[in-house]
């Protein structure tokens, strides 16, 4: 099995084994759809982008507004599923570095959850509009 680069505070063993003895097969499986569906995610993006005319059909207030409520959704799973790996590792959850980390994932997760909501949602009414007027 491949081994992660051991570097910084990494402990040794922490490889593919270790994530199966950790979180077990599903976490593996998880691992392997989360990879998956990103490489299916930006192959759609970028035809779907390619596509679309973007001076004939601008970003609507809809659109907008629903990649920020997609931000919000985004930062709204990281956040409890990194208390949850905090937990299981019983690492501390209230140091100044962790709560400065959490602040900037969070925002990070808002602005790409904004960012990709936004384009997604104007590319699927720019899809409605199509199949319209085809049909």
């Amino acid at each position: 099995m491949a081994v992660f680069a051991q570097a910084g505070n990494n402990p040794a063993g922490q490889n593919l084994v270790w994530l199966v003895n950790a979180g077990g097969i599903p976490l593996l499986i998880a691992l392997l759809a989360a990879i998956a569906f990103v490489h299916w995610f930006i192959w759609w993006l970028m035809r779907w982008s390619q596509r679309l005319p973007a001076s004939g059909f601008p970003v609507a207030r809809t659109d907008l507004i629903r990649g920020i409520i997609a931000g919000v959704a985004l930062a709204a799973v990281w956040l409890p599923a990194d208390f949850l790996i905090l937990w299981q590792r019983q690492a501390p959850f209230w140091g100044r570095q962790a709560w400065e980390t959490r602040c900037i994932m969070t925002g990070m997760s808002l602005l790409l959850g904004a960012t990709l909501g936004t384009a997604v949602f104007r590319i699927r009414r720019f899809k409605r509009a199509i199949a319209e007027r085809a049909g």
